[in-house]
């Protein structure tokens, strides 16, 4: 018998309500300092798991709630990169963002 968090639950279904939600518990979990240099800790994944649970009444397992915070991460750094490159971004004086030119693309997947 499989243990509860290794159990096959389907595909996860992440509405931009899901992300948010996930977003905010990562960043509470930071404020916490129950993360590192490479993302959470282990309390903070934990901590993680079951505030998801208890915000969306959605049970994910690990695997995919790793897995989305290394897509979320993957995409945040490409956007950075992009942006560097392209000096868009964030402005500090106005403290709002520059829209990137038409011609650059961001292949994300």
């Amino acid at each position: 018998m499989q243990s509860y968090t290794q159990m096959d639950r389907g595909r996860a279904h992440w509405d931009d309500h899901t992300t948010r939600m996930f977003l905010d518990l990562c960043i509470a979990e930071k404020e916490k300092e129950n993360y590192n240099s490479k993302g959470l800790t282990k309390i903070g994944w934990h901590n993680l798991y079951r505030n998801f649970k208890e915000h969306t009444c959605r049970v994910y397992d690990t695997k995919q709630l790793q897995n989305k915070f290394n897509s979320l991460k993957r995409m945040y750094n490409l956007w950075r990169q992009q942006n560097d490159k392209t000096r868009g971004g964030w402005d500090k004086n106005s403290s709002t963002l520059h829209k990137m030119p038409m011609h650059v693309t961001i292949k994300l997947r």
